[in-house]
């Protein structure tokens, strides 16, 4: 890496990383250690053994200990994650999902079901719990990509995280099976919420002001909600594996 960015002189002041295409678990046996790079980068996806619902939720919180983690071996470098995806580009895997009628075997057909676009949100979280400078998820056409056609149930979730990107994180506590991210903007608050479960239920979001509007991610405006709330407590119902943009007033009255 260093030979090259002195041999290409043009790219001398554009930032380069290093890392692998694989997973973190290339680059926790072979560790980086280009003095000249800017970052260190590799790709994430949570079906290398196993392939079931179950599972893509279960370990989704690792990727925020991998991201920590992948700073600490390449002595600090930020993390620049690309891409995270269900499936890694040289699959398949065993215990990978089936593929019926034929396709790419790195293409997950669970990417066109709201299952995906709730691990999408808890994907999000725990990639920017851990500390990640940047990520990217899916790719945009094909049978990996997100656009489709048809549009795929993981772009609303990622259109909505991109609009919150710039405001401040605000801290919320969810339940284990529930994935939130709240951001502040001004006199509202924003929270995006994922049940990450196929059961029906009902989420209580406690300490909000009395006005909260929820409306199903990927939906028209006209589906919005008021929240009936009292003394600051409200309970938000989500259908299996939905994703919800919340928006709270702070403005008192």
């Amino acid at each position: 890496y260093t030979a090259a960015r002195r041999a290409l002189t043009f790219l001398a002041d554009v930032p380069g990383g290093v890392g692998t295409e694989r997973f973190f678990a290339e680059l926790n046996r072979q560790p980086p250690s280009s003095p000249d790079a800017s970052f260190v980068t590799f790709t994430i996806n949570p079906q290398v053994h196993v392939g079931d619902d179950r599972a893509l939720m279960e370990n989704v919180e690792v990727q925020k200990t991998v991201v920590a983690e992948a700073r600490r071996v390449s002595g600090g470098l930020p993390v620049v994650v690309g891409n995270v995806a269900l499936v890694g580009r040289h699959g398949p895997f065993p215990d990978g999902p089936g593929r019926g009628g034929g396709g790419p075997a790195s293409a997950d057909p669970r990417i066109g079901h709201p299952i995906v676009a709730a691990w999408t949100l808890a994907s999000i979280r725990a990639i920017a719990d851990g500390g990640a400078t940047a990520a990217s998820w899916f790719e945009v056409g094909g049978d990996r990509g997100i656009l489709g056609p048809p549009p795929r149930p993981p772009l609303p979730t990622l259109m909505a995280a991109a609009r919150c990107a710039t405001r401040s994180r605000s801290a919320v506590a969810s339940p284990r099976d529930v994935a939130a991210l709240a951001f502040r903007a001004g006199d509202h608050l924003d929270v995006l919420l994922a049940n990450l479960t196929p059961d029906e239920r009902e989420v209580p979001v406690g300490r909000l002001p009395v006005t909260v509007r929820a409306r199903p991610l990927g939906s028209s405006p006209d589906e919005e909600r008021v929240l009936a709330s009292r003394r600051g407590r409200a309970a938000v119902p989500l259908g299996p594996f939905e994703t919800v943009w919340l928006r709270a007033s702070t403005r008192s009255r």
